[in-house]
């Protein structure tokens, strides 16, 4: 199959505002009254995960074989069509550039998309003592990492989606 490098169809106007308004703010919203619990549960902490990879995927970055890089690929829904919508396809926005961030964000963003695909995103089930109960369930210890990777991840995303829209039209 081959890459597909843009959308199906371009975004109107009203499609852009409805986008960066709505749909990545409110996601943003959730993520940041997440972040923001003393307990968060794993249930929140999956969805928060999972958000925040869906901005990260937005700007144009993901990870593949465990390292950081730029996504300028769309996620194919049928064949050679994508509904996929990034940061390009925004009148006057382009992709994070990775060689503009720095090694710790760097680090933070590839331990985000790690977590989440390996603890959320994708249903997996291992055996880890030091980390896991006997049903695979994350220990205290361990939980509390995973929160301190998701504030991080979150943080960092969201500084990047801002820093990123500043300016453009539609993100006003």
């Amino acid at each position: 199959m081959p890459k597909l490098t843009h959308r199906v169809s371009p975004l109107n106007n009203l499609e852009q505002k409805a986008l960066i308004e709505y749909h990545i703010r409110e996601r943003i919203k959730r993520i940041q009254a997440t972040i923001q619990i003393t307990s968060i549960d794993y249930v929140m902490l999956a969805g928060a995960f999972v958000l925040t990879r869906s901005i990260a995927h937005f700007l144009g970055l993901r990870i593949s074989k465990g390292r950081l890089c730029e996504d300028h690929n769309y996620f194919h829904h049928e064949d050679c069509k994508s509904w996929e919508v990034k940061l390009s396809d925004i009148d006057g926005g382009s992709f994070v550039q990775i060689a503009s961030l720095s090694a710790k964000h760097r680090s933070i963003i590839e331990d985000g998309f790690k977590e989440t695909n390996l603890a959320f995103a994708h249903l997996t089930f291992w055996s880890d003592p030091a980390n896991q109960d006997s049903q695979g369930r994350s220990n205290a210890n361990y939980h509390r990492e995973q929160v301190k990777k998701l504030r991080a991840f979150a943080d960092t995303i969201i500084q990047l989606f801002y820093t990123q829209t500043v300016g453009l039209p539609k993100c006003s």
